[in-house]
């Protein structure tokens, strides 16, 4: 259970320490964006909005730059996502 994440807390792709974390959009298993803490020139700001625990259901709001797989910087704005995990 995933009782370590929590609502309001914010995680970097550009830390290597606390709340850091990655960020990969794939589409059909390739990378579309990816920012995690090895890449240098990007970073993804995400915020833990919303985690029920009983319902396993996570939802965060992000923003930042990543490398499309072309490896060219992207601005990605206003990103969002609901996870149910088990």
């Amino acid at each position: 259970m995933l009782r370590g994440i929590n609502k309001d807390e914010t995680y970097n792709t550009s830390s290597t320490t606390r709340n850091g974390g990655g960020l990969i959009v794939p589409e059909d298993g390739t990378p579309l964006f990816t920012a995690e803490t090895t890449i240098t020139s990007v970073n993804i700001i995400t915020k833990i909005t919303s985690h029920n625990t009983t319902t396993k259901v996570i939802e965060a709001i992000f923003s930042g730059t990543a490398k499309n797989q072309n490896g060219t910087t992207v601005n990605i704005t206003n990103g969002q996502f609901k996870v149910n995990y088990k």
